[in-house]
């Protein structure tokens, strides 16, 4: 593989924050259950033989995007301590089971879309660059960079974003909106859809971009956050089952943790981290003399982490340990 395609897959947000958190280095089974490119995974692992710990370490990696494995494997195929799954984190304790691991040392979660989902032309989590000055009369539409809509994380799953665009009902297309994107304007946005798609299919994202164009005000057009992103983000979480997953799997992972184990989940939007606050304070809450949050307030990258990565500037990183039970 491409020494650039490996390089570029994915660039991982708040690293050292996250070993500084979990320290690889006291050894033990650390889980990464959105392995993306796998550079999280090799940051542990790189950490660990740095401190030339005497204990052994196991780093299991779970994705359910085929090429994120993929990608991971040539990455990370020097480490024999390495077990790759491509499945939903959902099922971890099950994965664990099958290897026969009952307590872990660590935990991540890292739920930003990867940069690699992005930026390929074929996923449709992206909607490219619109041009308002095209005419939406012309027969090309005004989004260049246009992709079929899919926005799949796992692609052998059978709904995708076109499924959802061109088959939801006007009442479901209006809570996904509104609840999912915290979009204002979700009516107008559902009935437009309805419109457009009674007309002909909607197939690729830029025909969806342009639909949402001619609902917003013209300066919304040019500010800093994109008009569609609300909207976007929206089918994603529905194609995904994103916040169910996230609400199902956090006190599996809580639970799996070991003695001094650390879970951490880096969000990226209010909806998720919503989610993971409100866990993590029931869990220590319901069991003080158990679990202790680590994040008082959720960390955030540094300015000179978003300055490289713009990508990162919406993380936040909330942390939680286990304090009793097993080593």
């Amino acid at each position: 593989m491409n020494e650039d395609i490996k390089t570029n897959y994915h660039q991982p947000v708040m690293v050292d924050e996250v070993l500084q958190l979990l320290k690889p280095e006291r050894g033990g089974v650390f889980v990464d259950c959105t392995l993306g490119g796998g550079r999280h995974a090799r940051a542990l692992l790189e950490q660990f033989k740095a401190k030339n710990s005497k204990c052994k370490i196991k780093v299991f990696g779970i994705d359910r995007d085929a090429e994120a494995i993929e990608h991971a494997k040539e990455r990370l195929n020097k480490y024999d301590n390495v077990i790759l799954a491509k499945d939903n984190f959902v099922n971890v304790n099950q994965i664990l089971e099958d290897h026969k691991i009952g307590k872990v040392g660590g935990i991540l979660v890292d739920l930003g879309v990867s940069s690699h989902q992005l930026d390929d032309a074929g996923r449709g989590f992206s909607f490219g660059r619109w041009d308002s000055s095209a005419s939406p009369q012309n027969d090309n539409n005004n989004c260049q960079n246009d992709i079929p809509l899919d926005m799949r994380m796992d692609r052998e799953q059978d709904i995708s974003a076109y499924d959802v665009i061109n088959y939801y009902s006007e009442r479901e297309l209006e809570r996904i909106i509104r609840e999912y994107g915290e979009e204002r304007r979700f009516r107008q946005i559902a009935r437009e859809i309805v419109i457009a798609r009674k007309k002909k299919k909607i197939e690729t994202t830029g025909e969806l971009v342009d639909i949402i164009a001619g609902i917003m005000p013209g300066k919304l057009k040019h500010g800093r956050k994109h008009f569609a992103t609300n909207v976007f983000r929206a089918i994603r979480i529905e194609v995904n089952d994103e916040l169910d997953a996230i609400s199902t799997a956090l006190p599996i992972m809580i639970n799996k943790l070991a003695r001094g184990g650390v879970l951490i989940v880096i969000s990226f939007h209010s909806l998720e981290d919503r989610i993971v606050k409100n866990m993590f304070k029931s869990f220590a809450l319901e069991y003080p003399a158990r679990y202790q949050i680590l994040t008082k307030k959720p960390l955030v990258p540094s300015d000179a982490e978003v300055e490289s990565n713009r990508r990162a500037r919406s993380a936040k990183l909330r942390a939680i340990t286990r304090m009793d039970g097993e080593l």
